[in-house]
């Protein structure tokens, strides 16, 4: 859940295959199953990172300018009402701020 993850995954996509992807649909999920907000540790930043941050970074990199991707985002009616569930509602809201950009 790097940067050098995402970058490794559209370099092999785009460069060595010599794919020029129509859509992208983009889906990752670590349990955080138990993690209330007093405990959140490091499995939840990992989480956050690869639910949200690399989600990002990996829409940065697809597609041309010429020929843009489009992209179906991985996005949940969970807002925090379950609990117990780290930074998931977190990084499903911090996705819905990418329809505006």
């Amino acid at each position: 859940a790097s940067l050098t993850d995402v970058k490794s995954l559209v370099d092999y996509v785009y460069d060595e295959l010599s794919f020029d992807l129509d859509f992208v649909v983009p889906f990752a999920a670590i349990s955080e199953g138990g993690r209330m907000i007093d405990n959140i540790d490091d499995r939840s930043e990992l989480a956050h990172r690869l639910m949200m941050t690399n989600i990002v970074r990996l829409l940065e990199k697809s597609g041309s300018d010429s020929r843009p991707s489009v992209v179906i985002l991985p996005l949940s009616p969970n807002h925090g009402v379950f609990g117990g569930d780290g930074l998931y509602a977190e990084s499903k809201i911090g996705l819905e701020t990418l329809f505006n950009k």
